[in-house]
């Protein structure tokens, strides 16, 4: 099993495909950095209602000329965004990928993805 992971790295140190999840950026040591899981397809939903919901709110402020409810607003929303898209695209906890930085014991028990 040693010998597969090694092997897997050694070819391919920066997959596209992890098991289920996408891995779209790497740092410089090889480690997955922004990385989607399978049921990306939920965080999209949940971006859409609440963006929609709070550009209906906005709407109405900007309509009724209350600025300050639409800058708040605004500003929550873009820092909503923000902080919710670092939480779905940051690395969930995958262990670096390099062989070398696992024991030999360890490496035996992973299952590797090919």
């Amino acid at each position: 099993m040693v010998q597969q992971c090694a092997r897997a790295y050694t070819e391919n140190p920066r997959p596209r495909k992890l098991g289920k999840l996408y891995a779209f950026w790497y740092n410089g040591k090889n480690e997955p950095r922004i990385v989607v899981g399978p049921d990306f397809g939920f965080s999209l939903l949940e971006l859409l209602i609440v963006n929609g919901l709070v550009g209906m709110v906005l709407k109405g402020a900007v309509s009724s000329d209350q600025w300050n409810i639409f800058y708040a607003g605004l500003a929550v929303l873009l820092s909503h965004n923000l902080s919710f898209l670092a939480t779905v695209m940051v690395n969930q906890g995958l262990p670096p990928r390099n062989p070398n930085a696992h024991s030999k014991g360890y490496l035996n028990k992973v299952k590797t993805f090919e």
